[in-house]
């Protein structure tokens, strides 16, 4: 997953070095299709976000930790 969303950002940003060469309905459409993904983006960091807490509480747990640390 990890490779595959560092693939997706470096074309992202090489595409961003020239002119689009898009008309106007095709810049609209761009815009929409980033904003959609930045949507997916933002709802799979809170995801793995949640994760890696739920994992970390549980590895601290088995350690000993106390909850209220």
């Amino acid at each position: 997953m990890f490779e595959s969303l560092t693939s997706w950002r470096a074309e992202i940003s090489v595409n961003l070095r020239s002119p689009s060469g898009l008309d106007d309905a095709g810049r609209i459409d761009a815009i929409r299709a980033l904003e959609e993904l930045t949507c997916a983006a933002t709802a799979a960091q809170a995801a793995l976000a949640a994760e890696l807490d739920e994992s970390q509480r549980a590895d601290q747990a088995v350690a000993g930790v106390p909850v209220a640390q």
